[in-house]
């Protein structure tokens, strides 16, 4: 959204229901709540209205009930990241639409891989029409321990798109993976897997492969090679690695090297693999003409004219503001990378003369994805006070600051006893144009 624009007639709609979902619903023998009155939504407005329940922290069994009126609510993306569902209210609720989309992820209960599955299954048009699910940071079985999956991955016949990020996935789980027809898109970032043999299973129709942080990977470098040599339609390749450390065993410096190998990519992400040389990097790239991203974080490599990240190939990267603001973009969900930018960022921001609000709202959209991170709101929090000092202050939204004052003070409240950290919110926070004129609510 225009950062200058105000707020569009729908959004305000929609917050409203949400902060007064209860008086316009009755509850129900079960305990869950239906509208009283419930006129037919179009089909984009009922997804939008799940998605901001779930964004305001509102969706949970009860609330969840409403989406029970097939009739007049009909869901197709269905968003319910980070919310309160238990497995029940999940099936009873959710599952009856005919679903193409499901973020599931970070759910804060004890739903597990298992129970979604196992309820997406239960619908005929969910197996056949879900084309996207997302799932990272849940557990693969419950407290209970089954020993397999109450339901296959490879049920949901129509899926293109999967996500188990964070999540205990092993190697039998990536097996059944890999045997679904139409699986184009997989992350299976910081799993429990060892072996990626089994990705050769589906070869033929794999577009995209994030491999982030797979910290229990023992196959050999030559094999890990050898598979992703066969992935001849490959097109997005992320083998990042969120430790920042040195690539020992050259798996990445081998893999740049190779000629002819993976000659579809459109990105490629290296990042966290200290050691790559620029003449690697330069020369991988000189044989990918369709390459269109490339991540260099932590590498030190990426100094080079053609990497300056600033033509139609973006780079993210430390060696420039241009590469910095590209990573920013581009792992504002993982931590160490993001802890890696703001300490960078810092130095390229002490000595600003225009304001520069794309890069302020890069910085706090990485604090919001981290509130409970010291580090990264405190290195941020400097960040915001190069990038808001004096007169640069003037030339920022007003929305902008204001989103800004309240992650600020969200920061202080999380960690009261950081001096540091309370002095660098303080010095932004004193400014004349920022309590005079900027528009935010205390906490």
């Amino acid at each position: 959204m225009d950062e200058e624009s105000p707020s569009s007639l729908t959004d305000m709609s929609m917050a409203w229901v949400c902060h007064n979902v209860e008086v316009l619903c009755v509850a129900q023998e079960d305990g869950s709540l239906h509208f009283r009155h419930c006129p037919v939504f179009p089909q984009e407005l009922a997804d939008q209205l799940l998605h901001r329940m779930a964004d305001e922290g509102v969706l949970n069994d009860r609330t969840v009930g409403i989406f029970q009126n097939l009739e007049h609510l009909r869901l197709r993306r269905a968003f319910i990241q980070s919310s309160q569902l238990s497995a029940e209210a999940f099936r009873l609720s959710l599952c009856p639409h005919k679903l193409q989309e499901l973020n599931a992820s970070h759910i804060h209960s004890s739903i597990t891989i298992s129970d979604v599955l196992r309820s997406l299954a239960s619908n005929k048009l969910c197996r056949q029409c879900l084309q996207t699910l997302l799932m990272d940071g849940l557990r693969l079985y419950g407290e209970a321990g089954e020993e397999s999956l109450q339901a296959s991955f490879n049920m949901l016949r129509g899926l293109k798109k999967l996500s188990l990020a964070w999540t205990d996935l092993d190697d039998r789980g990536l097996e059944d993976i890999c045997a679904i027809p139409m699986l184009e898109s997989l992350d299976v970032s910081g799993t429990n897997i060892t072996d990626l043999t089994p990705l050769l299973n589906c070869q033929s129709r794999l577009l995209s492969l994030t491999a982030h942080g797979l910290q229990k990977l023992e196959m050999p470098t030559s094999s890990f090679i050898l598979v992703l040599s066969k992935l001849h339609l490959l097109r997005h390749l992320d083998i990042s690695n969120d430790r920042l450390v040195m690539d020992r065993d050259n798996l990445v410096q081998q893999l740049l090297e190779r000629p002819g190998i993976l000659p579809q990519l459109v990105s490629l992400d290296v990042s966290g693999w200290r050691g790559v040389s620029d003449a690697a990097i330069q020369a991988s790239v000189e044989d990918r003409p369709g390459l269109r991203f490339i991540g260099l974080l932590g590498t030190a490599a990426g100094g080079s004219e053609l990497l300056r990240g600033d033509g139609h190939l973006k780079v993210a990267g430390e060696s420039s503001l241009t590469q910095l603001c590209e990573a920013l973009r581009r792992y504002s969900d993982r931590e160490s990378f993001i802890r890696e930018v703001l300490a960078h960022l810092y130095s390229h921001t002490s000595d600003m003369e225009e304001p520069q609000p794309h890069i302020l709202k890069l910085v706090l959209a990485g604090m919001r994805h981290h509130t409970d991170s010291l580090h990264v709101q405190l290195v941020a929090s400097a960040c915001v006070f190069n990038l808001t000092v004096q007169e640069l202050v003037l030339g920022m939204p007003l929305r902008l600051l204001g989103n800004v004052v309240q992650q600020l003070l969200a920061a202080m409240k999380n960690f009261p006893n950081h001096e540091q950290l309370q002095k660098n919110c303080l010095l932004t926070l004193c400014s004349d144009h920022i309590l005079q004129v900027v528009p935010f609510d205390s906490l």
